[in-house]
């Protein structure tokens, strides 16, 4: 065998050995290949949305592209003007992912980006160049939440109601009357859509003076960050005047009700209102990180004295999760005549 390989021409002898070192090479490329399997997972999992401006100062064009990496917008601008807008961003997988943002500005114009929502760990690493964590969510765009296919007894979502209290209840005491006084079927499948369908409770009789309802949602793989939104609709029906009916949401931490929204009532009127609250950033104190759940309040007060009865109407209450997102602040120098300047941006998974 050996003379036959010495028989075989130096120049066969050198490309079969050149052809081994490359798929030797070629089979490193392949162990490192789990890496490079996991970063395209990750760039399908890590998408940007369409750039929004809530400030509503500037007119304002946002647009991304359908494989979410890339995105643009554009905002009539003047001389030393700062616009501030969001950037929603999506992490599909199940886990955290480290992800580049890259940003193209008009000549002159400078940028800063803070991770606003359920984003964290923000660097600068370069002029227009940022890195951040997303937290994973595995919810595409978020996630909704109300009464609908909710039952007594639902392992999930509840409402409460009670009435007839000198004070406002705290949390705990109003999860202690789940036993008895939890909605019957019939009210969830009235507050379970927007319908003008409305189930109601009443103060009681003069000297009872809050007529209160609660309304707990557990909320799936609670997010420590991002975007709540909350929506009540109802309304309070008041015999004489009223001073206070007021949404609140439990705040876990400083372990009490926080405000909101001030609910007008009308004597004898039964007019439908919508309150809405977003908060943004870190959602630790609303909602409970180990059992997902969340607590809302809407609550009527009868002043002491007046012995006049009002009704709690609730028709739907709603709410909703959002993806995180990155505010990106863009100035533009002291020396550009007013028009429509774009920005342009795009980002990528770096490791996860």
């Amino acid at each position: 065998m050996w003379g036959f390989l010495r028989k075989l021409p130096r120049w066969f002898l050198i490309l079969v050995l050149v052809l081994a070192g490359t798929g030797a090479a070629a089979g490193a490329m392949l162990a490192e290949g789990v890496g490079f399997l996991s970063l395209l997972s990750a760039s399908q999992a890590l998408r940007v949305g369409i750039p929004q401006d809530p400030e509503g100062v500037f007119r304002f064009i946002g647009t991304a592209d359908e494989r979410g990496t890339s995105f643009r917008a554009a905002a009539e601008m003047a001389a030393g003007d700062i616009l501030s807008f969001i950037l929603p961003v999506e992490n599909l997988s199940g886990r955290d992912l480290v992800a580049r943002l890259k940003l193209k500005l008009p000549p002159g114009f400078t940028a800063s980006v803070e991770g606003e929502l359920g984003t964290g760990n923000l660097a600068r690493t370069g002029e227009s160049t940022w890195l951040f964590r997303v937290r994973g969510a595995g919810v595409r765009g978020g996630e909704t939440y109300s009464f609908r296919d909710i039952h007594p007894g639902s392992a999930t979502h509840f409402a409460i109601w009670d009435r007839g209290d000198l004070v406002l209840e705290d949390l705990p005491t109003m999860l202690s009357l789940r036993p008895s006084q939890e909605f019957p079927e019939s009210a969830y499948r009235q507050i379970e859509s927007s319908d003008d369908t409305r189930y109601g409770t009443w103060d009681g009789p003069a000297g009872c003076f809050y007529s209160q309802q609660l309304f707990a949602f557990k909320i799936k793989n609670p997010p420590s960050g991002g975007r709540l939104r909350i929506r009540w609709e109802g309304h309070y029906r008041e015999k004489a005047p009223s001073s206070d009916a007021k949404l609140l949401i439990w705040n876990r931490e400083a372990c009490l009700w926080e405000e909101i929204a001030e609910i007008g009532g009308a004597l004898g009127i039964e007019k439908e209102r919508i309150f809405e609250k977003t908060f943004r950033g870190d959602l630790t104190p609303y909602i409970d990180p180990s059992s997902g759940y969340l607590y809302l309040m809407v609550y009527a007060l009868d002043p002491p004295g007046t012995g006049a009865e009002l009704g709690l109407f609730t028709d739907y209450v709603e709410v909703s999760i959002g993806p995180a997102a990155l505010r990106i602040k863009i100035a533009s120098p002291d020396d550009i005549p007013p028009g429509f300047y774009e920005i342009k941006g795009e980002i990528e998974p770096v490791r996860s």
